[in-house]
C-alpha cells in the first residue's frame, strides 16, 4: 500500500453532506411543483434530478480508502453500467455516520501534466512514446520535490480514458494495436514516487459544444462523465473545472419555460448548474467517499461594483455574473472538500492583480473553514503581458501565498515552462517554496547606490560602483557575471581610462549602462568663490581643491600667498573618502578698515602646476567695509532679561575695550587663534551660555569667526554683540565652595563677571596636534588645569578632600592677566567628565565621581546611558542595495538598550523610531543628540553607525573618540567589539580600529562619549555580517560586557573612594523596565510645570 507522505483527515461523515443546501433545494422543488400545476407541463428533467438528490442514494459506500493497492489494475475498476441508473428513485434512507479519509500532503507542491502540451504533444506518438514522455517528466517533478500531479481526463473536450459510452474519445495505440491508457499509467508512477494524484474532470459548460447543465440530457451526460472517470481511476480527489456558462452566452429558456417560468432565467441558471454540480460530486463520493473532492474555481466570483460582497478587481470574467456559476455559495454550503482557485494574474495586474485575488479566497475560505489552494498560470513566465516579463514572478506569488494562513499549496499549470526555467524562475520558484528567500534584505529588482547618475564626468581615476540584485539570478556586467553576496549586494571597484568608459548592467531583462567620461584638471575648485565684504583686519582663509602632488599659490592683488596640503576634517556622514584630489590652504589678513571709505582688494586667483599642466582659476572680489563713524550713545547693552550676561566693564581695572560679545548658545565650540581652520580640538573648551568677550577681529575661512581677546575663536552665529563699544576690567574669584553628593564634585566659584575660560587634563601626550592627530594611547594626565581669563585676584581656595575624585587644589598666577585653579586628581587618568554653567556671577562646574560597579546579576544598577541610533527619519545614512543605515542603527540600538537594562542599566534613547532627533532644535542640528547627555549625570554616551568607503575593500569596525577620557572606554569597547567581529566571521583589513575624530556626538563633554561604526555597508561580506542576526546578537552582547567591563575598571583604579550607587539614585527609570526616551535637557523645567499643574 502507498503512502505519499501528508495529513490524513478523519471526521465522522453523514450521508446527506449539505442539509443547508438541500433544505434549499426542497424550496426550490416546492416552488417547481405550484408552477406545474398552473403550466401542467412538469417533465422528468430538473424534478427528477432533484428528487434524487433529496431522496438520498441507497449506493454502498463501504470501499477501500483512496490509498488503496497501487498494483491493482485498471481492469479492477468496476464498470460503470453496474452503477444504479439515475432515473430509479429509492426510498429515502436515514443519514449514516461513516469515517472519512483523505489524502492530501502537508502543503502541496504541485503541477498540471496535460495531454497535447506536456505529453503526446503531436498528437500521432504511439504509447510507447508517450510512456517515455510520462517517465521523463515524473523524473523531473521527483527532482524539483513536488509531491503532486494534477491531471486533467481531457483533451479539447474529449475524454482520455478509455470508454465504450463517449463518443470521439482520444485513443493511443501501442505498437503492437493496444490501448494505453495514459492517466492510468500517471497514477502508477507518481504513486511509484509517493505523490499526490489530483483528476480533473473539465465539464466544459462555458463550451459551444459543450453539455448543458439546465436540461435534463445535458445534467445527465456531465453525471455520467464523472461517474465513469471516478470509477476508472483511483486517484486520491478530483477537481470540476468550468462549471459556468461563458459569458453572455448558455442556458435553455425553452427547459425554463417548460419548468420554472415564475422564478426568472437568471436563478434557473443559477440553480441548474448548482443542481449538477452537486448530483456531479455526489456521484464521485458514491465511488468512493474517501475522494477529495474540489473545486478548480475562476479567479472571480463577482467584482465589487456587481456585488457587494465581491472582490476589489474588475474587466474579468466573473463566475456569478458572467456564468451564474455561483462559487462562493457553494463554498459557505460547504458543497466541496477544498477550493483550488485559478489565480492566473500577475501581482501588478491592474483588472484583478493576484493579491486582490489572493486575499478575497483565503477571507472566504477563513470564514468557512475550507481548504485553499492556488493554481499559478507558469506558462506566462518570461512572457509578455504585463507583470510575467520578469522572471521571479511566481516566486513573489509564493511569497505572498505563505502571508496567507489558509493556503495550503500550490500548482502551476504549465509543467513545459517550468522545465524550461526560463532565466532562473524555476529554481527561484524552488527556493521561495522550501523558504530559503530572505525577504528582509533581498532586492527584487537591480538597485544601484552609487554613483547616483549613470552619465557624468568626474576628475577621479577610481569609481566604485554599488547596489544590489535578486541573488537568484545572474547579474552581468559588459556581459561578463558579476559576484554577488547572499543577499544580493554587490560593490565593484573601477580604475578609469581617459575618455568615456562604459559599464553595462544585465539583470531579470533589465539593463542599465553607466558611462563615465574622465577627466584630469589641476584646479577642480576655489574658495572663496564669491565676492566677499568683510571688515578690515578679518583673516581670510583661502583653499582650494587640486591634484595630489601640484604646486599651488594664490593672488590677491599684487600679494602672493603661499598654499599648502591640508587634512580634510570629515563628520561621520560622509563615510571614508579616497580621491587623486586633496586640498590647499592659504590665509591672508586684510588691512585696518578706514572710516568711511571702502577699500577694494581685486578677486582672488589661484594657480596650479602638476608635471607640465598649468592652470588657474579666479574667485570671489574682497572688499573691506568702510568704518562707521562713532557714535557716543552706542555703548548701552542691547540684551536684556533673567539669563543676561554681566557686563565686564563693572571692574576697576581696564584691561581690553571694543566690541563685547556675550554667548547665546549652551555650549559654544572654541577654536586656535593663530589659525583659520575649522579643526574641533580637545583642549579647546567649550564655553557656557551667558560668557562674555571681547572682538579682536573678524575671521573666515571655512566658516565666519570672532578671533577673542582670550586668544581663542568663536562662531560668529553662537554669540551676540552684547555691548557694542564697552571695556574689559580685571576679574576676580572668590567664595570657592564645595559639595559632592553620589554622582558628581560641584566646585562652585564666585566671578566679578563671566569671564572666559579653558580646561585642559594635563600633562597629557598627543600623537601630533600639528596634523591634527590627537589620538592617544592612554590618559596620562594627574590634574585638570581650568585657566580664568582677565582674572588678576583671587580669594579663596575650593577644598575639595572630600571629593573622590580629587585630592586638592590650588591657584597658580600665570601670564597675561590669567589664574589657574588645578585640581589633583587622586588616581592618574581618572577623569570622566563634567558639566558647567553660569548662575548670576557664579559658575559651577560639576565632575563626574567615580562609582563602583554593583554586585550581582545587575552590575549596571545606577549607571545612566544614552544610545543614539545614527541618522533616522529624512537621514537615511549608508545605502546599500534596499538597506539603509537609520533601519540598521535603530536596531542594533535596541538590541544594545534590552541587554544593557537586563544589566539594570537606565537606559536613554535619543530615538526608538524613524525619526531624526536633530529636528528638536530650530535649525534642526546634531548638537539635540549630544543634550540628551548633557547636566544630567549621564555616565556614559554611544552613537551607533555603519560605516561606508568610496572603495569596497575597506572591511571591519572602527571606534571613534575625541575627548581624552573618552579613549579609555573606546579602548575597552575595540577589546570586545573585537571578539564579536571574529567570532561572526569577519576579516578586518583596518589597521587601527580606535580613531582620534571630531564628530559632532563624540565632543560631548559632560561623559565619555564614542562613535560605533559596526562594520562597511560598501562591503560585501560585511554587508552580509551586518544584516545577519548573529552578528546583531554577538555584537550588541560584547557592547554591553564592554560597558560592564569599563564601569569595573573604574571601580578597581578609584577602589575605597569609589561611589557606591544605589537603584533609586539614577536620574529616569519607568515602572517596567528602566528605559525611556527623554527630552534635552532645555524641556525639563516645562515637563517637571506641567506635572505640578495636573497634580493639582
Amino acid at each position: 500500500m502507498y503512502k505519499p507522505k501528508g495529513i490524513i483527515i478523519q471526521m465522522k461523515r453523514k450521508k446527506l453532506k449539505h442539509p443547508k443546501l438541500v433544505a434549499g433545494i426542497i424550496s426550490t422543488v416546492s416552488v417547481i411543483f405550484l408552477s406545474a400545476a398552473v403550466l401542467l407541463t412538469i417533465n422528468d428533467g430538473i424534478l427528477t434530478t432533484m428528487a434524487s438528490l433529496i431522496s438520498g442514494v441507497s449506493d454502498d459506500v463501504s470501499q477501500s480508502p483512496v490509498t488503496s493497492n497501487p498494483e491493482s489494475d485498471v481492469s479492477d475498476i468496476p464498470d460503470v453500467s453496474d452503477l444504479p441508473d439515475e432515473s430509479e428513485v429509492t426510498e429515502p434512507e436515514q443519514p449514516v455516520e461513516q469515517d472519512i479519509v483523505f489524502a492530501r500532503p502537508d502543503q502541496m507542491k504541485g503541477v498540471w501534466l496535460k495531454a497535447g502540451t506536456d505529453y503526446f504533444i503531436n498528437g500521432s506518438e504511439s504509447g510507447e512514446e508517450v510512456k517515455a514522455q510520462i517517465d521523463a517528466a515524473i523524473a523531473k517533478i521527483a527532482e524539483w520535490s513536488f509531491n503532486s500531479i494534477i491531471i486533467p481526463v481531457h483533451l479539447n473536450g474529449r475524454p482520455l480514458y478509455i470508454s465504450d459510452s463517449m463518443e470521439n474519445r482520444v485513443s493511443i495505440k501501442n505498437t503492437d494495436g493496444t490501448e494505453f491508457d495514459a492517466p492510468a499509467y500517471l497514477l502508477k508512477c507518481a504513486r511509484e514516487r509517493g505523490m499526490f494524484t489530483y483528476g480533473v474532470i473539465d465539464l466544459r459548460v462555458n463550451a459551444k459544444d459543450g453539455n448543458d447543465p439546465s436540461t435534463a440530457d445535458g445534467a445527465a451526460m456531465l453525471r455520467k462523465m464523472a461517474a465513469e472517470a471516478a470509477a476508472r481511476y483511483s486517484f486520491d480527489g478530483w477537481m470540476l473545472e468550468n462549471p459556468g456558462y461563458a459569458a453572455g452566452n448558455g442556458g435553455s429558456f425553452s427547459e425554463y419555460m417548460k419548468t420554472m417560468p415564475g422564478i426568472g432565467f437568471d436563478r434557473f441558471l443559477r440553480e441548474s448548474i448548482t443542481v449538477a454540480a452537486t448530483d456531479i460530486i455526489q456521484t464521485i463520493k458514491n465511488v468512493n467517499i474517501n475522494l477529495y473532492v474540489g473545486l478548480l474555481a475562476e479567479g472571480v466570483w463577482a467584482h465589487a461594483t456587481s456585488e457587494p460582497k465581491g472582490s476589489k478587481t474588475s474587466a474579468v470574467y466573473e463566475s456569478l455574473t458572467d456564468g451564474y456559476a455561483d462559487t462562493r455559495e457553494w463554498v459557505v454550503q460547504g458543497l466541496f472538500d477544498f477550493v483550488m482557485v485559478k489565480n492566473l494574474y500577475s501581482t501588478t495586474n491592474t483588472a484583478a492583480p493576484f493579491g486582490q485575488v489572493l486575499e478575497w479566497w483565503s477571507g472566504l475560505c477563513k470564514e468557512n473553514n475550507t481548504p485553499l489552494y492556488i493554481s499559478h498560470d507558469s506558462s506566462k513566465v518570461c512572457g509578455t503581458e504585463a507583470g510575467w516579463g520578469s522572471p521571479d514572478q511566481l516566486s513573489q506569488q509564493i511569497i505572498a501565498c505563505k502571508n496567507i494562513p489558509e493556503w495550503q499549496g500550490s500548482v502551476f499549470t504549465s509543467f513545459t515552462a517550468l522545465k524550461q526555467d526560463s532565466l532562473g524562475s524555476t529554481g527561484a520558484l524552488i527556493k521561495a517554496f522550501g523558504g530559503e528567500l530572505n525577504e528582509q534584505y533581498i532586492s527584487r529588482r537591480l538597485v544601484f547606490n552609487t554613483p547616483a547618475k549613470t552619465t557624468f564626468t568626474t576628475y577621479e581615476s577610481k569609481i566604485n560602483i554599488r547596489g544590489s540584485a535578486d541573488p537568484n539570478f545572474p547579474l552581468t556586467m559588459n556581459g561578463k557575471k558579476v559576484s554577488l553576496s547572499e543577499h544580493g549586494f554587490f560593490s565593484l571597484d573601477f580604475n578609469l581610462s581617459l575618455g568615456l568608459n562604459t559599464y553595462t548592467f544585465s539583470h531579470k531583462g533589465l539593463t542599465v549602462t553607466y558611462r563615465i567620461t574622465h577627466k584630469v584638471v589641476v584646479l577642480k575648485s576655489i574658495q572663496p568663490a564669491s565676492n566677499m565684504s568683510l571688515d578690515g583686519g578679518t583673516t581670510i582663509g583661502i583653499s582650494a581643491e587640486a591634484y595630489k602632488g601640484s604646486n599651488v599659490y594664490a593672488k590677491l592683488g599684487n600679494v602672493t600667498i603661499k598654499m599648502k596640503p591640508v587634512s580634510r576634517q570629515t563628520d561621520e556622514s560622509e563615510g571614508k573618502k579616497e580621491s587623486d584630489y586633496v586640498d590647499y590652504a592659504g590665509e591672508y589678513t586684510l588691512p585696518a578698515g578706514i572710516i568711511n571709505k571702502t577699500q577694494t582688494m581685486g578677486s582672488v586667483a589661484v594657480f596650479g602646476s602638476y608635471k607640465g599642466m598649468n592652470e588657474s582659476k579666479t574667485g570671489g572680489s574682497i572688499t573691506v567695509k568702510p568704518l562707521p563713524i562713532p557714535n557716543p550713545d552706542d555703548d548701552k547693552p542691547i540684551i536684556t532679561g533673567d539669563d543676561s550676561p554681566i557686563d565686564p566693564g563693572i571692574g576697576d581695572k581696564v584691561l581690553k575695550s571694543g566690541e563685547i560679545i556675550a554667548v547665546t548658545k549652551n555650549y559654544a565650540e572654541t577654536f586656535n587663534g593663530n589659525t583659520t581652520d575649522d579643526w574641533s580640538r580637545p583642549n579647546n573648551a567649550y564655553l557656557p551660555k551667558g560668557t562674555t568677550d571681547v572682538v579682536v577681529k573678524k575671521v573666515v575661512g571655512s566658516n565666519s569667526y570672532y578671533l577673542l581677546g582670550c586668544g581663542r575663536r568663536i562662531y560668529q552665529s553662537n554669540v551676540t554683540t552684547f555691548i557694542k563699544s564697552g571695556k574689559i576690567t580685571a576679574n576676580k574669584m572668590s567664595d570657592a565652595s564645595v559639595s559632592v553628593n553620589t554622582k558628581a564634585t560641584n566646585v562652585t566659584l564666585d566671578s566679578t563677571w563671566h569671564v572666559p575660560y579653558n580646561l585642559k587634563l594635563l600633562p597629557q601626550k598627543y600623537r601630533n596636534e600639528t596634523t591634527q592627530s590627537y589620538d592617544i594611547t592612554s590618559l596620562t594626565a594627574t590634574y585638570v588645569d581650568i585657566i580664568f581669563s582677565y582674572t588678576t585676584d583671587i580669594k579663596g581656595t575650593p577644598n575639595v578632600s572630600s571629593s573622590p575624585l580629587f585630592t586638592s587644589a590650588e591657584w597658580i598666577k600665570g601670564s597675561d592677566n590669567t589664574y589657574t585653579l588645578r585640581l589633583h586628581l587622586r588616581n592618574k587618568g581618572a577623569f570622566y567628565g563634567y558639566s558647567v554653567g553660569w548662575d548670576k556671577s557664579r559658575i559651577t562646574f560639576s565632575f563626574k565621581n567615580p562609582t563602583a560597579i554593583a554586585s550581582g546579576n545587575k552590575p549596571l544598577t545606577g549607571k545612566r546611558i544614552v544610545i543614539d541610533p545614527g541618522h533616522g527619519g529624512a537621514s537615511i545614512g549608508a545605502v546599500s542595495g534596499t538597506v539603509h543605515e537609520k533601519t540598521l542603527t535603530l536596531k542594533y540600538a535596541l538590541l544594545l538598550r534590552d541587554k544593557l537594562v537586563s544589566k539594570g542599566a537606565t537606559v536613554v534613547m535619543t530615538r526608538t523610531g524613524d525619526t531624526l532627533p536633530d529636528n528638536a532644535l530650530s535649525p534642526p542640528s546634531m548638537y539635540a543628540r549630544t543634550n540628551f547627555a548633557r547636566n544630567n549625570y549621564t555616565d556614559l554616551f554611544i552613537s551607533i553607525h555603519m560605516n561606508s568607503a568610496t572603495s569596497s575593500s575597506a572591511r571591519g569596525y572602527t571606534i571613534h573618540y575625541f575627548n581624552e577620557y573618552s579613549f579609555i572606554l573606546a579602548d575597552q569597547i575595540d577589546e570586545y567589539a573585537k571578539v564579536a567581529y571574529n567570532k561572526s566571521g569577519g576579516a578586518s583589513n583596518r589597521s587601527q580600529t580606535v580613531h582620534w575624530d571630531p564628530f559632532n556626538v563624540t565632543r560631548l563633554h559632560d561623559s565619555p562619549a564614542v562613535l560605533l561604526e559596526c562594520g562597511f555597508m560598501s562591503n560585501n561580506k560585511d554587508m552580509e555580517m551586518l544584516i545577519s542576526s548573529t552578528y546583531q546578537d554577538n555584537l550588541t552582547t560584547e557592547l554591553a560586557n564592554a560597558f560592564v567591563a569599563y564601569f569595573n575598571s573604574i571601580s578597581t583604579i578609584a577602589g575605597k573612594t569609589a561611589v557606591t550607587e544605589s537603584p533609586t539614585s539614577t536620574t529616569t527609570t519607568t515602572a517596567t523596565v528602566s528605559t525611556t526616551t527623554i527630552v534635552p535637557a532645555g524641556f525639563l523645567a516645562l515637563s517637571r510645570y506641567r506635572k505640578k499643574r495636573r497634580s493639582r
